[in-house]
């Protein structure tokens, strides 16, 4: 079975500080670590480390960042026929900023991420053609992602759709394409937004029901997560693992969560298989070395 995923290439700069800098502060960084990155390009490495048959769909710069995302994925085994090489701009990337007690801020630069448009919607069917399952999340414009996912409904192509970063301007009539919905709980509000007035998990679970998505896996990080579909509410509980590495987690869960729903496995039992996987993910360190073959979820 092919899986596509259409999204993000970025490469990510990690710099250590002592602390967030204040409005016109310069502060020398302890150290600095460059990777690549991107929720597409994450949770497609995630699926080719599970043995998945992958294809990245995704634009990267004519530059030294786009080959280097495109080398990683090819290492993989990930086929990149459908990564567009775009001149005139420069790969996405990802500044990360981490202080002395672990904070986090960020600032992200979409560059060619965003460069795609309508204009490419022909040569990304043509690329779906004998696709079987498509991953999706918010990081192309919704110009893009909202006809894609029609697309694939029309064409059977089962869809599951990571909704982030959380945005308010998805259009949730289109929630009747997807298949799979996997948001944690701030996306899960955002994606409905104008559609509920309170925060609660069940109210917007329902609403999302109505609108045509009849299964969404509501990620909680410590807390595990909730599935429902349609009927009832299931509670799967996370793993307890001592953390090192935060980066990759959520995009380990995702990508796990759609091998596993793809080779057969009951949604609970895929959901259990994520789980798994993430907590591996957490407990180790190093970027893409710290996600799991399929042999490490196994044991």
């Amino acid at each position: 079975m092919t899986i596509a995923v259409i999204g993000s290439i970025f490469m990510e700069y990690t710099y250590n500080i002592p602390r967030i800098p204040l409005a016109s502060e310069v502060l020398t960084a302890k150290s600095m670590l460059s990777r690549e990155g991107g929720r597409g390009q994450n949770q497609a490495v995630t699926m080719a480390k599970l043995e998945g048959d992958i294809k990245m769909i995704g634009m990267v710069g004519e530059d030294e960042g786009g080959e280097i995302c495109l080398n990683s994925m090819k290492r993989y085994g990930i086929d990149t026929s459908g990564v567009f090489i775009k001149g005139g701009v420069r790969t996405g990337e990802k500044i990360i900023y981490i202080d002395d007690n672990s904070e986090t801020n960020s600032v992200v630069y979409p560059g060619a991420t965003r460069s795609i448009t309508v204009e490419d919607l022909p040569k990304i069917y043509e690329l779906l053609e004998g696709v079987d399952a498509v991953l999706l999340q918010f990081e192309l414009p919704f110009e893009v992602i909202l006809p894609i996912l029609k697309h694939c409904h029309e064409q059977n192509i089962q869809t599951f759709v990571n909704p982030a970063p959380a945005s308010q301007d998805f259009d949730a009539s289109y929630l009747k394409y997807v298949d799979y919905l996997i948001p944690n709980e701030i996306e899960l509000f955002f994606t409905v937004h104008n559609e509920i007035k309170t925060h609660k998990i069940e109210e917007a679970c329902k609403k999302i029901d109505e609108l045509g998505c009849h299964n969404i896996i509501v990620t909680l990080g410590q807390e595990g997560s909730i599935y429902y579909n349609g009927e009832e509410f299931t509670k799967i509980p996370a793993e307890e693992v001592a953390g090192k590495d935060g980066k990759c987690v959520g995009d380990s869960f995702v990508g796990t969560f759609v091998i596993g729903i793809t080779t057969g496995m009951e949604t609970i039992e895929a959901i259990k298989y994520a789980t798994k996987a993430a907590a591996i993910t957490l407990s180790n360190k190093g970027g893409y070395s710290a996600l799991p073959y399929k042999k490490d979820i196994e044991k």
